[in-house]
């Protein structure tokens, strides 16, 4: 540290560090055992990759965010087979995280993996066999501590005159008490 620099100049050289040191560990060989992400898991497995190498440095990683935008479809959702862009988003979905855990297994207790949509979809079909934007999303979480197999929040049912404008389900948990739970229950980052 240099006693005449300002803060300004102080975190934009420790930034440019942080982001040579970041270079160099995804430009490296990974740290312990070498993960192959399938191909089919596309542009997220590459990011997810990335991730874990980082992870498995050891440089203290806490969070990390990834974006994997193009879900926004609205014809032929109903019908899982192969070409059908959805159904592929979902099997890409699936493969990259399962291969994401394979990659961090020693560390999977420490890790929480959450994911969620951006906005909901109708519940009804539209006239292209696929859905419009919506109220109600999703969102889930996978990790070594995570106490999986049940899916959280209240129905409140599909019955016309029940849901949300007519036509979506209703919003029952915030995303933010979830993500408040992840940052004060796993990471342990309490308000002082």
């Amino acid at each position: 540290e240099r006693p005449d620099e300002d803060d300004l100049t102080r975190n934009g050289r420790t930034t440019i560090e942080t982001l040579r040191r970041l270079e160099e560990i995804l430009a490296g060989k990974p740290a312990g055992r070498e993960v192959a992400y399938p191909a089919a898991s596309g542009r997220l497995g590459q990011q997810l990759e990335q991730a874990a190498r980082v992870i498995k440095s050891g440089q203290g990683l806490q969070v990390v965010g990834v974006d994997w935008n193009g879900w926004d479809h609205h014809i032929n959702l109903g019908v899982p087979a192969a070409g059908n862009v959805y159904w592929d988003m979902l099997a890409r979905l699936d493969s990259a995280v399962a291969t994401f855990f394979e990659d961090v297994d020693t560390m999977k207790n420490q890790i929480v993996l959450l994911v969620m949509t951006e906005f909901g979809r109708t519940n009804a079909e539209n006239g292209n066999r696929g859905t419009d934007h919506g109220h109600g999303g999703l969102m889930f979480l996978v990790g070594g501590k995570v106490r999986g197999g049940k899916v959280y929040g209240d129905w409140t049912t599909l019955a016309p005159g029940k849901t949300y404008q007519n036509r979506d389900l209703e919003v029952t948990t915030d995303f933010r008490t979830v993500m408040n739970e992840v940052l004060y229950d796993h990471m342990k980052l309490h308000p002082s």
